[in-house]
């Protein structure tokens, strides 16, 4: 019998805890879904940062050009190099949008930003996308029809038999957990239902799809059409100008672990500080110190870059001409690392901090690219390649003015509403006092030289005190005079 009672005792209490548990209130279901996705987002990026990395394709190419040790001669060969180049245009563009998606969805959830779900999904799309395309040219690796089409297309070239390399992983086991973790992702996003969140779904909150599609437009406008086209328009000079462009971009950027970075992390880093700072100081503040920060960091990133050139003369060629030529674009090339981070830098300021209108910084990159464009064309009549990034330096730091100017209109705009509405309410409380309306009419504010608000009638009250006290002080002191006299 007591066995009985104490089992009965014992099923009884464990049955009430699953029913606890069964029965939890929607609003902790929905918290632990937020944080299941928060986790998965940030195991997402981790993957795709740390273990896949941009640089997945770049870092063969290195060894194909470098004539690295580590590759037997008869595997550093143009079908070898034009197949990995393919696979790192299309990887590196892919890799780009999948990176910053994961990123802003990460931060949206955390800080309650309105669009998150949106963002969230498209993140895990594109991140599965990019695993796909890994998982595809591990395929095709020991493909020599695959070689020779790509071959084939980008030089019109068709070689007797080569030798294959492999340079990926076997077993592409990252690729395939990037793929569960962003399936997951997507279910999370589905079941939580985030998108009906309140907190999601404020209109005058800051839009993650405003941050996400200004980072990407400008990564596109930037990394993939000016980059791309400028190139094209070099490499059609003449052909020292192309020996240049190739040493310069195979030994000064593509080797450097900085410079050949794709402007993605450079925003993800923007966006992430701008976040930051405009959760903890005021607008203002997190506007300069989202613009300050980056701008040191740039300038002595461009510092330790020229104090550790690199030297091609003697190693690569004997060529004066074209070693003063690369010197010189490698120069210009540093310098519009600076304006093109202080360009990026205003634009998502000016979205995160000063939450400026989506569609003007849309508009302005589409202007940034013709811009780029017919200063290129400008270019070509010149000499040289160093000619071609100033041009790029003089489109971004036009467009970084404009950025500004966008800025200080918009300033000004808020601050004559803001001081409207002080007047405004001023107003309805005098008449809610019981004043007249004539008197109402006859009250005036102006702005002073420091723009704040001055109150003429406060004034005139000051000033007819002053004269009331002059006058007591003067009877007063006749009063004194009368008692002296007797």
């Amino acid at each position: 019998m007591v066995y009985n009672k104490v089992k009965f005792i014992v099923v009884t209490i464990t049955v009430k805890k699953i029913k606890k548990r069964i029965n939890m209130d929607k609003a902790q279901k929905t918290y632990i879904r937020l944080l299941s996705i928060m986790f998965l987002l940030c195991l997402d990026f981790l993957l795709l940062l740390v273990f896949l990395r941009g640089s997945l394709f770049q870092n063969i190419l290195n060894l194909i050009n470098l004539n690295s040790d580590k590759l037997t001669e008869a595997e550093k060969n143009l079908y070898n190099l034009q197949y990995y180049t393919a696979f790192n245009m299309i990887y590196r563009f892919i890799f780009s949008f999948a990176i910053l998606a994961v990123f802003i969805a990460f931060v949206a959830v955390l800080s309650k930003l309105s669009k998150a779900g949106r963002i969230a999904v498209i993140g895990s799309y594109v991140s599965i996308a990019t695993a796909i395309v890994v998982i595809v040219a591990r395929a095709l690796e020991d493909n020599k029809t695959v070689h020779k089409k790509i071959t084939n297309s980008f030089l019109g070239i068709n070689g007797d038999d080569f030798v294959t390399m492999q340079a990926l992983p076997k077993l592409p086991i990252v690729p395939i957990l990037i793929i569960i973790v962003s399936l997951l992702c997507l279910a999370m996003v589905k079941s939580s239902k985030i998108e009906k969140i309140r907190l999601y779904n404020k209109a005058s909150a800051l839009s993650g799809t405003s941050i996400y599609l200004v980072a990407m437009y400008g990564y596109v406008g930037i990394d993939v059409l000016r980059n791309n086209l400028s190139y094209i328009i070099m490499n059609k000079k003449d052909l020292a100008c192309y020996n240049a462009l190739n040493y310069l971009r195979t030994f000064f950027i593509d080797n450097n672990k900085i410079l050949s970075l794709p402007i993605s992390y450079i925003l993800i880093f923007i966006i992430g500080l701008g976040i930051v700072t405009d959760k903890f100081f005021k607008k203002k503040i997190a506007g300069i110190i989202s613009v300050l920060i980056p701008s040191l960091i740039s300038i002595v990133i461009i510092v330790i870059n020229v104090i550790n050139k690199p030297v091609i003369l003697g190693n690569v060629t004997i060529d004066l001409n074209i070693c003063d030529m690369v010197d010189f674009a490698y120069y210009a090339f540093l310098v519009n690392f600076f304006i093109t981070c202080l360009y990026i830098n205003l634009m998502l300021v000016y979205i995160i901090s000063v939450r400026g209108n989506k569609s003007q910084m849309l508009i302005l990159i589409t202007l940034n690219i013709i811009l780029n464009l017919i200063c290129q064309l400008i270019a070509k009549n010149f000499s040289g390649i160093a000619i071609h990034f100033v041009m790029w330096s003089v489109a971004d730091l036009i467009s970084a003015i404009v950025v500004l100017i966008l800025m200080i209109n918009i300033h000004r705009i808020r601050k004559k509403k803001r001081i409207e509405a002080i007047i405004g309410q001023r107003r309805k409380a005098r008449k809610q006092l019981g004043e007249d309306d004539e008197d109402d009419d006859e009250d005036e504010y102006e702005y002073d030289e420091n723009n704040e608000v001055e109150d003429k009638d406060n004034n005139e009250n000051v000033e007819s005190l002053e004269d009331d006290n002059q006058e007591i002080l003067e009877t007063n002191e006749k009063g004194v005079d009368d008692i002296k006299e007797p």
